[in-house]
């Protein structure tokens, strides 16, 4: 066991890199020193580095015990789905996983708290693209809609201003169309489709791009039918429009979009690109 009793400031110490490029984890069976004081922050922080939610399983009591819980992945539990009776049932959010932490604190140390995680995960691997619905907020988005509805927001204002911090990268919009389109979406690996109009007109204002996910890609590489869906009136301007590129999905069966393009030029000439 480490001497080394961390915080907040230098929690991503104590974590290992997983088999998901970006997504950390605790080391298995070692245990990590937190301070008292912050261990539920600390918890909390962990949880949004590691991508994974713990969920209180049972309480520990011993007499050399302060405080003392063991805790279960979010995805811990087993559900046998209806989905072939009930097509418009949703994916199940538990997999059977059996990935454990403790957390203990020590009556001749009450300064200092403990967190081992015993068992690793199973049956599921935390960040896949799949998990995104079964976590909860961050604490950091949680803590910004708190000090806005305390602040006197309403609950629209503090929508809009939740999905501006998320997706307004610049006052310009343009300017943050242009970080979106080339540092957002390639740091996730999208591939990237900037049409040439200035063939087919003259208007500098003229604009078509296209964004494919890595998930999507691998679709178009298995079939070789797809159809084209339009969808006008996308923005407040009402002259951009929305292609999207659709092919049957193998899991689901149903039709599924596997590459965007938005454009505000209504002749062909961008889909002919």
């Amino acid at each position: 066991m480490s001497n080394t009793i961390f915080n907040l400031s230098n929690v991503q110490n104590a974590l290992v890199n997983s088999p998901t490029k970006g997504i950390k984890m605790l080391p298995l069976d070692v245990v990590v020193k937190v301070k008292a004081s912050e261990w539920e922050q600390y918890l909390d922080r962990i949880q949004s580095l590691c991508s994974t939610k713990w969920n209180k399983c049972r309480k520990l009591c011993a007499r050399e015990l302060i405080y003392g819980e063991t805790k279960k992945c979010h995805q811990a539990g087993f559900y046998i789905s209806d989905r072939n009776v009930c097509l418009a049932q949703k994916d199940t959010k538990l997999y059977y996983c059996e990935a454990t932490i403790f957390i203990k604190q020590y009556v001749n140390n009450p300064e200092v708290v403990l967190i081992c995680m015993t068992n690793n995960h199973t049956n599921h691997v935390p960040d896949n693209t799949s998990e995104i619905r079964t976590l909860p907020l961050s604490s950091e988005a949680i803590k910004i809609i708190e000090d806005q509805l305390k602040g006197g927001s309403t609950y629209r204002n503090t929508r809009i201003s939740m999905k501006n911090i998320l997706y307004k990268f610049h006052s310009d919009e343009n300017k943050s169309l242009d970080i979106w389109m080339h540092e957002k979406l390639p740091s996730q690996n999208y591939c990237i489709f900037t049409g040439n109009l200035s063939a087919y007109s003259n208007n500098a204002q003229n604009f078509a791009f296209g964004f494919p996910s890595p998930s999507q890609m691998m679709l178009m590489r298995i079939y070789q039918s797809f159809c084209l869906d339009t969808t006008y009136n996308i923005s407040a301007r009402n002259i951009e429009i929305l292609y999207s590129l659709v092919t049957h999905h193998p899991d689901t069966g149903k039709g599924s979009p596997v590459a965007y393009m938005i454009i505000n030029n209504h002749s062909i000439s961008s889909i002919n690109q």
